[in-house]
């Protein structure tokens, strides 16, 4: 096997537990996988809540996860856009993360430390922007925040941001 993909069927949860033993049946072979593990790409570039799952399966199979962090895509490909530009996207990967202790969840928590520590060490040797939501823990500048959540307050709209409830679906970066 070279290359495959895991075929993800929203909302069929049978279709959704066959992906994932068939995943668990890659790993134990010994090959990688690549997960996106937001589930689906942030408007507002704010680092959403990864989903769980591939994380515990890590954990249950003692695979470290590799964080790799993709940086200026937005530009290159905006998200919900079927334009793609052209841009310059800084790849950065990092060192494998075990899970220890604290199982999936503390190798979620790792991973998305580490995306953050790559960006920033990326930014100091001058290969992304510093207004990266990846730096910043903001929006990038010019996105906008949806009218029926802007008498909210920062904090609140970053937590609804990080949970994925508060980008306006088919909005993206002209």
């Amino acid at each position: 096997m070279l290359a495959d993909d895991l075929a993800a069927k929203f909302g069929d949860k049978d279709a959704i537990k066959a992906m994932l033993n068939h995943a668990k049946d890659v790993l134990s072979e010994g090959y990688n996988i690549v997960v996106y593990p937001e589930g689906t790409r942030s408007p507002s570039g704010i680092l959403q809540n990864f989903k769980p799952t591939f994380f515990e399966i890590c954990a249950e199979l003692g695979c470290a996860a590799v964080p790799i962090v993709l940086l200026g895509s937005e530009r290159a490909w905006p998200a919900q856009g079927a334009r793609m530009g052209c841009a310059t996207v800084t790849t950065v990967l990092g060192e494998a993360i075990a899970p220890g202790p604290g199982g999936g969840a503390q190798l979620s928590i790792d991973v998305a430390k580490a995306f953050r520590q790559m960006a920033k060490e990326a930014y100091d040797e001058g290969l992304c922007d510093e207004d990266d939501p990846l730096i910043t823990d903001q929006p990038y500048p010019w996105w906008e925040v949806p009218e029926q959540f802007a008498e909210l307050q920062e904090y609140e709209q970053l937590s609804l941001l990080r949970e994925g409830k508060m980008h306006e679906r088919g909005k993206s970066l002209a």
